[in-house]
């Protein structure tokens, strides 16, 4: 029987395989699923951006357009996580955007009056039916932090587990940003594709019974079952940062890449702040029946 620190000893000889044959390709897997499963409470950011990715020119202007950046704390062993408003924010600095916990969201409004003085609307994404996706016209406007809120970070942690280990490639020799210090951390990179239906055979949850995970990805006509997907692991085996590319297809031959990126501050960093999780009370919150007046609570909010 393996002890903790044999344990550890054996992930971290994972990390240093040379080449990327099958049996590599295969501890990859492995190691990045150890990564998630081993997640502690975590500080970090999350970052979402839109491009278009082919088309016919006149049906997709083009539009720069910047990300939406947030801060992010995660609780995995509750699934809650919430959104932190960035430092350009100099009033809510720091504190809560948007709290997911579980299956319900919570964002907070521009302006507490307009609801009776409660600064939140609440929204279970369990109970949701279909959504309709966004046009070609929405994928094109630029990013706002109210686009933030279709995507519970835990369902990008979650992608790690369906790396499909025919697609890794590893390159041993990469780091990552630390959000907090700026400091750059050694970090080996597993790059491949991610499959929904593979996470949802590794969480043993039926793929045909994730409707509320489907419907909102669907927000953005994001259907496919595959999609690129960049992961970061530290040589300790601690997940640094996950980046998927989720592929839009708003129109036939008509595509966009709907990237969200999420970086993790190091285990070792300072421990998070909890009280941001905490979920708004019965009396502080409103529930609404659509996924579109939280985004733009949020919208409004950051443009505030």
């Amino acid at each position: 029987m393996l002890t903790p620190r044999t344990s550890g000893l054996a992930l971290a000889g994972l990390l240093v395989l040379t080449g990327c044959g099958p049996a590599d390709k295969q501890a990859a897997v492995q190691a990045v699923r150890h990564a998630a499963d081993t997640l502690g409470p975590r500080t970090g950011t999350v970052s979402l951006t839109i491009t278009r990715d082919g088309g016919q020119p006149a049906l997709t202007p083009h539009r720069t357009s910047l990300p939406a950046v947030a801060g992010v704390v995660l609780d995995p062993t509750h699934r809650s996580a919430a959104l932190l408003a960035p430092p350009v924010m100099t009033k809510l600095r720091g504190q809560a955007l948007a709290v997911f916990d579980r299956s319900v969201v919570y964002s907070r409004t521009a302006d507490g009056n307009a609801v009776g003085a409660r600064p939140w609307f609440r929204l279970d994404s369990a109970h949701l039916g279909a959504l309709n996706h966004y046009g070609v016209q929405d994928l094109t406007r630029p990013t706002t932090l109210g686009d933030l809120v279709v995507l519970n970070p835990f369902t990008v942690v979650d992608d790690v587990r369906g790396l499909l280990t025919g697609s890794v490639q590893i390159d041993r020799n990469a780091s990552v940003t630390a959000p907090g210090t700026g400091q750059r951390v050694p970090a080996v990179e597993y790059a491949g594709n991610t499959s929904l239906d593979k996470v949802a055979r590794q969480l043993h949850v039926d793929p045909d019974r994730e409707r509320p995970t489907r419907n909102l990805l669907g927000v953005y006509a994001i259907t496919r079952d595959i999609n690129p997907v960049s992961i970061w692991v530290s040589p300790a085996g601690a997940l640094l940062r996950v980046r998927v590319s989720f592929v839009s297809t708003p129109l036939k031959r008509v595509t966009f890449r709907v990237v969200y990126d999420l970086t993790l501050d190091p285990p070792q960093a300072p421990s998070p702040d909890m009280a941001a999780l905490q979920a708004p009370t019965r009396d502080e919150v409103v529930d609404v029946n659509s996924l579109g007046q939280l985004s733009l609570a949020l919208t409004n909010l950051g443009q505030a």
